[in-house]
C-alpha cells in the first residue's frame, strides 16, 4: 500500500527535512501563503505532523518541476465507496488532458476530505484541461448526502516568486 504525507512551513525548514532525507522521493511546492512537502513511500512518514493518505488511484509520477492543484472534496463514510468508484470509472477523462503530469486520489486517514492531486506543465495546460475536471465527478461544489460541504482548490508551484 502506498501512502502520502504532506506537510508544511516555511520554504528554508522544507529544504533542510528534504536535504536531511535525500533518499527519499518528496517535492516542494509554494503559494503566496505557505509551502508544502508531499512525500509518497510505503513506510511511515518522516514528518512530524503530516496530513496522512493513502494512494487510491494514481497514473503518471510526480515531480519536481510544474503547477500542481489540490482538489478537496469532503465525503461522508457511507460515500467513500461510491466516490472512489466513480473517480476510478471517470478518471481516464482527466487522465488524457494535455499537459497532465500525474494524478492521484489520496483518501484521507484521519478526516473526511478527499485530495483529487493533479500536476500539469504549468497553469496555462490546468486552465485549458480545466474542462474535463467540471465535466467529471470531482466538481463538487453543492451539498448532497454524499458531499457534506463544498469542495475547494489550493494552487501550488514549483518554484516561488522572490
Amino acid at each position: 500500500m502506498k501512502y502520502f504525507f504532506i506537510t508544511q512551513g516555511t520554504k528554508e525548514l522544507l529544504e533542510k527535512i528534504m536535504q536531511q532525507h535525500a533518499n527519499e522521493e518528496m517535492h516542494l511546492f509554494h503559494n503566496d501563503i505557505t509551502s508544502i512537502l508531499v512525500h509518497e513511500t510505503t513506510k511511515k512518514s518522516i514528518f512530524t505532523e503530516p496530513r496522512k493518505y493513502v494512494v487510491v488511484e494514481s497514473s503518471g509520477q510526480l515531480i519536481s518541476e510544474g503547477f500542481i492543484i489540490l482538489h478537496y472534496v469532503p465525503v461522508t463514510d457511507e460515500g467513500r465507496p461510491v466516490f472512489e468508484f466513480q473517480f476510478k470509472r471517470q478518471h481516464s477523462f482527466i487522465e488524457n488532458s494535455s499537459g497532465l503530469i500525474a494524478l492521484k486520489l489520496l483518501r484521507p486517514m484521519e478526516n473526511d476530505t478527499y485530495i483529487v492531486l493533479s500536476q500539469w506543465q504549468n497553469e496555462k495546460s490546468f486552465e485549458a484541461g480545466k474542462k474535463n475536471f467540471s465535466s467529471t465527478l470531482i466538481d463538487k461544489n453543492q451539498q448532497t448526502p454524499l458531499y457534506p460541504r463544498p469542495s475547494y482548490i489550493k494552487r501550488f508551484y514549483s518554484h516561488i516568486d522572490e
